[in-house]
C-alpha cells in the first residue's frame, strides 16, 4: 500500500517498505500519487478513491485484477494482462491494452463502467486455447469494440459462454455512419 506520494521504485513509498514485486497486490491509497520510473510487474493493482497512478511512459504487467476507483494516467504506455483470468473494475482509459495467451484465459470487463483504449488494443488467443472476453455487472452490458484500423465499431452481447457478435457499422469518411480512425465511445 502506498503511504506517500512518490516513485514506484522508491521503497519508502510503500508499506511494507520495498518495491512491489510480481506476487504483490498493490494499493494506491487515498491522498497519494505513485509514478512509474521503470517497467513493473505485479499481481493486482487497486487505485483507491483519491489515489493517483501515473504510468509515465512505462509498461505495467498485471497477473491478476485491475481495480480503479481513483485517477489513472496512462500517458502513452501499455498495461499488459497475463495469467489465466483478469478482471477490470471501474472506469478506465488505457493507451495500449494487451492480453496475448497460449493457454485458455479470460478477460472480464466491468459492465457497469466504461473501458476505453485510445491507442492499441492487442488481444489474441491460440488455436484450441482461446482468449475469452466477458462482461460482468449487468445483463444488458453490451461490449463495444472501436476498430480504428477498419474505421468501424463492433457490438457484442453477453451470453453464457462468450460475447456474441451482434453488429458492426462504419466505413472511412466524414459523413453520417462514417469514421476517420475512431478511438472511443462516450
Amino acid at each position: 500500500t502506498s503511504v506517500q506520494t512518490g516513485d514506484w521504485s522508491d521503497g519508502s513509498t510503500w508499506d511494507p517498505s520495498g518495491v512491489p514485486q510480481y506476487v504483490d497486490s498493490v494499493v494506491i491509497a487515498n491522498g497519494t500519487a505513485v509514478t512509474l520510473s521503470e517497467n513493473a510487474d505485479v499481481n493486482v493493482i487497486t487505485i483507491n478513491s483519491g489515489g493517483t497512478f501515473n504510468l509515465n511512459g512505462f509498461r505495467v504487467t498485471v497477473n491478476g485484477d485491475w481495480v480503479n476507483r481513483g485517477t489513472f494516467t496512462p500517458g502513452t504506455a501499455t498495461v499488459e494482462f497475463v495469467g489465466s483470468s483478469n478482471s477490470l473494475t471501474g472506469t478506465n482509459t488505457f493507451y495500449n491494452l494487451s492480453k496475448n495467451v497460449t493457454t485458455a484465459s479470460t478477460l472480464i470487463f466491468d459492465g457497469t463502467k466504461t473501458t476505453t483504449v485510445t491507442g492499441t488494443l492487442d488481444l489474441s488467443g491460440a488455436l484450441g486455447n482461446p482468449l475469452t472476453l466477458s462482461v460482468n455487472g449487468s445483463s444488458n452490458s453490451d461490449l463495444y469494440i472501436v476498430d480504428g484500423g477498419n474505421d468501424r465499431i463492433q457490438r457484442f452481447s453477453p451470453s453464457e459462454d462468450a460475447p456474441v457478435f451482434v453488429s458492426a457499422w462504419g466505413t472511412n469518411g466524414t459523413d453520417a455512419g462514417e469514421f476517420d480512425v475512431p478511438h472511443g465511445i462516450g
